[in-house]
């Protein structure tokens, strides 16, 4: 079975800061070209034109899925990228465990108090996460909750927008951005955060697969406690990509195009 090492490598820091599992959602996008994008808590497409333009996204129907405390629900995706919204009634952390016969993937949940209220959305607190099956295959979402805690699932495919770098993103919690444009060279990627005990930042291509350094995902595999700095990034193909925020705090992330050495 294949393991997201990204999200595992995570997750065992998450076995040492146990008591940290809380997580939120929001993000917006901004650009200073123009572009703009309202990410997710909704799979709605928003589409502003930029000098760029972004690949279409792969037409995919909302599987909705619901429960309450722990259980598992399972439904039948195609093989690619999947982007999975989580509505919880309640604040408390739980686990969500993604899995088919070839993948697994280990995804806490949960809402810290800076990061709640930012989370609501229509009575329900809400986050995030894009991730990918290798195969068309039945997954089946084991989750792990408070008893008193009812919740639903929502997979489709990541929302997209005509942006193209420099592009801004902030929210609180865990939360998958758009896809925007990113053509092949050398980037500035700044992040910082507050109000957080834990936070990494991944870069996902549009065909799923995370930029790596050392076989650790990039610009930031994990960092325990707050965080303020910069992350030089190399960027070898044109194509769309998306940041995993992954934090149960405050966090702005910005990537623009490194200043050119004299």
């Amino acid at each position: 079975m294949k393991q997201n090492s990204g999200i595992l490598v995570f997750s065992a820091f998450l076995v040492i800061l146990a008591a940290a599992l809380v997580l939120s959602a929001g993000c917006t996008g901004t650009s200073d070209e123009g572009a703009q994008g309202t990410a997710v808590q909704t799979t709605e497409q928003t589409i502003v034109p930029t000098e760029t333009a972004t690949a279409e996204a792969t037409p995919e129907e909302a599987r909705e899925l619901s429960g309450t405390g722990s259980g598992q629900v399972s439904t039948d995706l195609d093989a690619g990228v999947h982007l999975l919204v989580f509505r919880q009634s309640t604040p408390e952390s739980g686990r969500i465990e993604i899995s088919t016969e070839k993948d697994y993937i280990s995804l806490p949940f949960g809402f810290n108090e800076s990061a709640a209220d930012t989370a609501m959305d229509g009575g329900m607190y809400v986050w995030s996460q894009e991730f990918m099956i290798d195969d068309n295959a039945t997954t089946e979402f084991n989750v792990t909750a408070p008893s008193d805690c009812s919740w639903e699932i929502e997979v489709s495919f990541p929302q997209a927008i005509n942006g193209i770098v420099p592009q801004t993103f902030t929210g609180a919690g865990n939360q998958a951005t758009p896809f925007f444009q990113i053509n092949a060279g050398t980037y500035n990627v700044s992040i910082a955060t507050g109000n957080n005990t834990y936070v990494a930042v991944h870069l996902i291509d549009f065909d799923g697969n995370p930029l790596m350094e050392d076989e650790i995902e990039y610009p930031l595999a994990f960092h325990e406690g707050t965080y303020d700095g910069s992350v030089i990034v190399g960027v070898s193909n044109d194509n769309n990509y998306l940041f995993n925020v992954v934090c149960d705090g405050e966090w702005t992330v910005t990537i623009e195009e490194a200043a050119s050495e004299l």
